[in-house]
């Protein structure tokens, strides 16, 4: 490792270094799911929010595409391509939770299913621990891209979700 260095955070100790020259980051999809949605959800109301907490299998991780699974268009009966907000949360809140908020963006998705949305503009580096991908409601239902749910691979421990800015919630009956 090139420029290695370290600090001591309490009982942690944080170790950086740069890659040596002639080897390339490996880019890599972290998900919890088996890809297929048995159903959606939505908020009746802007400023809401679901989140995964999502583990990295190294760091420094760079974080560069959002994977959103929009329910196939079949609900809501509105207008599902509008606008939302990509949030990025640190895991320094209570209990490992949202906390710190590191950065957002707001897309408009062109289609249903998985979609894929570039968020390297952001420039977020996660050096340890989780982190959380935010769909963060804009519009009010029905015209807002509902989040399908994978109800077969649910109780993993890492979906969340809050109304209207309030405190974060552990949805346990299905992932996101």
């Amino acid at each position: 490792p090139l420029n290695f260095t370290g600090a001591v955070n309490g009982m942690n100790v944080i170790l950086h270094w740069d890659l040596p020259s002639g080897i390339t980051p490996v880019e890599y999809l972290i998900k919890y799911d088996d890809g297929v949605g048995e159903n959606a959800v939505a908020w009746y109301d802007p400023g809401s929010e679901f989140a995964v907490r999502f583990t990295p299998k190294g760091y420094p991780c760079d974080l560069l595409k959002f994977h959103m699974n929009i329910w196939d268009g079949t609900w809501p009966a509105g207008d599902i391509l509008n606008p939302f907000r990509i949030v990025v949360y640190d895991d320094d809140g209570g209990n490992g939770w949202p906390g710190t908020e590191l950065g957002q963006i707001d897309v408009t998705p062109e289609g249903f299913n998985w979609v894929t949305f570039d968020i390297s503009s952001l420039g977020i580096t996660i050096n340890d621990g989780d982190f959380y991908l935010s769909h963060w409601q804009l519009g009010v239902n029905p015209n807002c891209p509902p989040t399908a749910i994978d109800e077969t691979s649910a109780g993993q421990g890492r979906s969340y979700e809050r109304q209207g800015g309030g405190a974060w919630v552990e949805e346990v009956s299905y992932d996101h």
